[in-house]
């Protein structure tokens, strides 16, 4: 005879699991320290880490998206995708809804690399390539992505590329 499931703890568990799942959801708006509201960006390690963004503690990566006003002062902040230990795919969606809602009028992306190595990836120039024609189509263009690797950043605009 075969005995009938648990009903009571699978119900428990996909529950648990739906909860845990929620915990996680991505985009997650982020509160911006009140001393870096209306803060002008700046591509540098000390103002991500200003914003709240201890990246070097991550053991893969995770993408940030950073609104931004029309004189470039910060806004608002949220963590918009997770990835692997050496990627990080992001749905153009998921980066431009919260940053519509907030009322943005530029985004700038900043993701770490857990390798150390401030050097984009082909990955991240196509993200950035994607996002940049994206944030044109919807005319809340992407002013910067930037990489953190440690102590050191990589800045697409400041290397040209945007």
């Amino acid at each position: 005879m075969v005995e009938p499931p648990d009903v009571e703890r699978i119900r428990e568990n996909v529950a648990k699991s739906a909860l845990e799942q929620g915990s996680r959801a991505l985009p997650r708006p982020l509160p911006v320290p009140w001393a870096m509201l209306g803060a002008p960006y700046w591509p540098t390690p000390s103002f991500v880490r200003s914003l709240g963004l201890d990246l070097a503690d991550y053991k893969h990566e995770v993408l940030f998206r950073i609104d931004l006003d029309e004189r470039l002062g910060v806004v608002g902040l949220a963590a918009v995708a997770e990835g692997t230990a050496a990627a990080v795919p992001a749905k153009a969606s998921a980066i431009f809804r919260g940053a519509l809602i907030a009322g943005a009028a530029r985004v700038a992306l900043v993701h770490n690399h857990p390798s150390r190595s401030k050097a984009p990836s082909a990955q991240d120039h196509a993200l950035t390539k994607r996002i940049r024609l994206c944030g044109e189509l919807l005319r809340l263009p992407l002013h910067d992505h930037l990489i953190v690797a440690g102590d050191d950043l990589y800045s697409f605009r400041s290397a040209g590329v945007l």
